[in-house]
């Protein structure tokens, strides 16, 4: 009886599948997104420690905003964002910086109330 060994698996096999799957199911930001984001354009406050800014809410998420201009806030930073004319207010913390602004997340699963307002709003 002869043993017969499977042909070599070729490296980067597993690589180029998964670039396959990107590519069948698009590989941009937004098809990664866990929530979507709307643009709002409207006007915030955020504060953080002893110190608030504003700011523009340029797009909005049950999970997040993109705030611009690139706020002085280090990733990981404690907020809390004030929508004047609705008063509603959000925690969170800074994501990351991007060139166009600050990238931020929500504390709370209730989030999506401000997308609304500010939705109802814009």
């Amino acid at each position: 009886m002869s043993t017969t060994k499977p042909p070599p698996v070729e490296p980067g096999w597993l690589k180029r599948l998964a670039g396959l799957g990107q590519a069948l199911l698009g590989s941009s930001a937004a098809n990664r997104r866990r929530y979507r984001r709307y643009p709002v354009a409207e006007m915030a406050q955020i504060a953080s420690g002893d110190q608030t800014y504003e700011c523009e809410v340029a797009n909005v998420s049950t999970g997040g905003a993109l705030l611009v201009p690139i706020l002085p806030l280090t990733a990981g930073a404690a907020f809390t964002l004030t929508h004047p004319s609705s008063t509603i207010s959000l925690t969170g913390r800074v994501v990351d910086h991007a060139d166009s602004g600050t990238r931020i997340a929500f504390d709370q699963p209730t989030a999506g109330a401000i997308v609304s307002a500010w939705m109802r709003s814009s």
